[in-house]
């Protein structure tokens, strides 16, 4: 069986953001985001 043809769909959501670049990461307070790459709740959709 192939794992894709499972009754069952994949899914998901970050719990966290993900900073453009390490400069960002540098810039940024601890609790602060500004332009992340990928959002808070950005996630798969199939």
């Amino acid at each position: 069986m192939h794992p894709h043809q499972d009754a069952t769909r994949p899914e998901g959501r970050l719990p966290f953001e993900l900073p453009r670049s390490m400069d960002a990461v540098r810039a940024s307070r601890p609790d602060g985001t500004a332009d992340p790459v990928f959002p808070h709740g950005h996630g798969l959709e199939l």
